[in-house]
């Protein structure tokens, strides 16, 4: 279960001391996710190929894919029929994700949101729930999303 709240005074005590935090800056074109032990970015652009029923992720951003058959979405859109947004963006967030050295505990983190509202022009006007779902996936254990 992921908690949505607006400002971390409202987490419990226990989330407050212990979580580590991991700070995602969201654009519709660029992500970086921090923490206190390192940094990933990439551009919104996520390479997957077909398996059978199956979609794969081949590649985020601008690495290269060896794979000619690979389509090359962007994230954080609407209009794409390969996979829905929440999809899109769980899968993306989890490949950034795992670019960040461990955090070496146990305790899933607080992941403190920035520039969400720079996506309700690409995502109309569902950025958060896009945003929270994949997170959920991703096994954050709360979201700070500010106004």
């Amino acid at each position: 279960m992921l908690f949505v709240v607006t400002d971390e005074s409202e987490l419990n005590w226990w989330l407050r001391r212990f979580a580590p935090r991991i700070t995602l800056r969201l654009s519709p074109d660029f992500v970086e996710i921090a923490s206190a032990r390192g940094v990933a970015q990439s551009a919104t652009v996520l390479s997957v190929r077909r398996r059978g029923d199956r979609t794969v992720v081949a590649g985020i951003g601008n690495e290269p894919v060896t794979d000619a058959a690979a389509d090359s979405i962007p994230v954080f859109r609407l209009l794409d029929a390969v996979l829905p947004p929440d999809e899109a963006a769980a899968r993306f967030l989890a490949v950034l994700l795992k670019r960040l050295p461990p955090s070496g505990g146990f305790i899933r983190p607080i992941v403190l949101v920035e520039g969400l509202r720079s996506l309700e022009g690409v995502l109309g006007g569902q950025p958060q729930a896009i945003v929270t779902r994949a997170l959920a996936t991703c096994g954050a254990a709360a979201a700070v999303i500010g106004n």
